[in-house]
């Protein structure tokens, strides 16, 4: 029987693999993409193309019974508007109606799910300093840090202009349908930052892999561009202790299906986890990568073998890596690693017009 598969946004590597899952399914694979360019080499009878922007086509798919994944942040919104009544996502479409920040925390806390104090004016900042922030965002533009009052009402009489010249507005003005958008404040948590992938199993979390925030960089777009990561084995093992509880809540909350998606998170001085954001989708290509070169895992294969409910290809190594990654064009180099041994160059590589560079590294004991 022939069933309808929609994949939004999937990355080159993640259409590579579609492509050979296609010769193998008696399925029929869409896939929503801003061009056409971006299926290169790729069989039109085996996969089948729709235009992002295209809403003669968009409406022709709404109307059938599909399977959905969304793979970029952007698949999210798309699909939050477009979607169709028969399409069946891996998690509750009660997600769709929480994408805006302050609307989100709400919801965690309901559900007991630790997420910190929002502010939706100045008048109710108590203490600084506090963390301004879009409601509606998109990749930390915007997002700024207030060390005083005077800075906060700066934020919010600059707010709008802000945002009208910030990528922001096109993702607003095109998926949240002339919903405003408004400054939100959060308490700054001390901690350790945390972007983490993760796997849903069985409505539990099967393994969580905790990327370590190492060095951000003010830009004139924000003041939280992280453009150094470093995944360790050891710290991995231990973080995920700490937080696999938090997982298992939020997994239950959003009522996620077996699959690769991605959290954001401070771990406190007191080894509590404060989730800060959370995203039914994939990784970005820039720490997928990390994690690969650390773990043999790719995890966009592994999002689109869940999907499909094929057989796994995990490469778990017998002695994980451990990396850092960061950003070339920076300004950053790599520092001395005092404490370290075994520093060598993994590659240097692009990925959705970045270029990363990544170094394998031991920690001495």
């Amino acid at each position: 029987m022939d069933s309808k598969r929609l994949i939004i946004f999937p990355s080159s590597r993640q259409i590579s693999l579609l492509c050979a899952i296609s010769l193998q399914e008696d399925a029929s694979i869409y896939v929503v993409l801003h061009s056409k360019d971006e299926l290169h080499d790729v069989p039109e009878n085996r996969i089948i193309f729709v235009c992002c922007d295209d809403l003669a086509g968009v409406s022709s798919l709404r109307n059938n019974d599909m399977s959905v994944l969304c793979c970029h942040e952007e698949a999210v919104f798309w699909a939050g508007k477009y979607k169709g009544n028969g399409w069946e996502f891996s998690f509750d479409r009660e997600y769709f109606g929480l994408l805006e920040k302050h609307i989100f925390k709400s919801f965690a806390q309901r559900h007991g799910i630790p997420s910190g104090r929002y502010m939706l004016g100045t008048e109710e900042i108590t203490k600084f300093p506090v963390i301004a922030k879009p409601s509606i965002g998109f990749g930390s533009i915007c997002v700024r840090n207030i060390e005083c009052m005077s800075e906060a009402e700066n934020y919010v009489q600059n707010f709008d202009a802000a945002v009208r010249a910030s990528a922001i507005y096109s993702y607003q003005a095109k998926y949240f349908d002339g919903r405003k958008n408004i400054p939100v404040f959060e308490d700054v948590i001390d901690g350790r930052f945390y972007r983490t992938p993760f796997i849903a199993e069985g409505m539990k979390c099967k393994r969580l892999f905790p990327s370590l925030g190492i060095t951000k960089r003010k830009k004139d777009s924000t003041d939280f561009n992280w453009i150094e990561f470093e995944y360790s084995s050891e710290d991995a093992v231990n973080t995920a202790e700490k937080i696999i509880n938090l997982h298992n809540v939020l997994i239950e909350a959003f009522g996620l299906k077996d699959g690769v998606y991605i959290s954001e998170f401070i771990l406190s001085g007191s080894n509590e986890p404060v989730l800060l954001e959370f995203s039914p989708r994939q990784p970005s290509s820039r720490i997928n990568r990390m994690i690969y070169f650390s773990e043999g895992i790719d995890l966009e294969q592994e999002a689109i073998l869940y999907f499909f409910d094929k057989e796994h290809h995990r490469q778990d190594k017998e002695r994980s890596h451990d990396v850092r990654l960061r950003l070339q064009g920076s300004g950053v180099s790599f520092p001395e690693l005092t404490g370290y041994e075994s520093v060598h160059d993994i590659s240097e590589v692009s990925v959705h017009r970045e270029k990363i560079q990544c170094k394998y590294f031991r920690k001495l004991a």
